[in-house]
């Protein structure tokens, strides 16, 4: 907020970049398929790998019981009260409609999702949670 009143008021004051090597963050391109989840991450790792690849990206990728391609666009943590045991990417439950899946340390909820031969919305969520034994590989 403060850089948006320096501007407005005229008082911003540029900085050049540094040219520590130590400073530089080279990224290079990333293809889809690297946005494949992987179910043993922490479930801060899962949100993090879904919000980088969200729109205008591919989406994170994923599998319904390894044969279709879901593609994840939007998803939150999910509080579970008790402990539970389950397999990572296992279907756990579905919190108002949205699938609930079971990473490393916790549970995510996926709030926006495509699936390959359905598309989006409640058809593509009721295809993942038709089943509690379904896995997300």
């Amino acid at each position: 907020m403060r850089s948006v009143e320096d501007l407005n008021e005229g008082t911003l004051k540029p900085e050049p970049q540094s040219a520590d090597p130590d400073d530089v963050l080279r990224t290079f391109p990333r293809r889809p398929e690297d946005s494949r989840l992987d179910w043993s991450w922490s479930t801060e790792r899962i949100l993090r790998m879904i919000r980088a690849s969200s729109h205008p990206f591919a989406g994170a990728i994923s599998y319904l019981e390894g044969e279709r391609r879901v593609t994840i666009w939007r998803a939150e943590r999910h509080d579970y009260a008790t402990r539970f045991l389950a397999v990572p990417g296992q279907v756990c439950l579905k919190s108002d409609e949205h699938p609930v899946i079971a990473c490393a340390d916790g549970m995510v909820r996926l709030t926006d999702v495509e699936v390959e031969t359905i598309g989006s919305g409640r058809a593509a969520k009721k295809a993942i949670t038709s089943s509690l034994r379904n896995r997300l590989t």
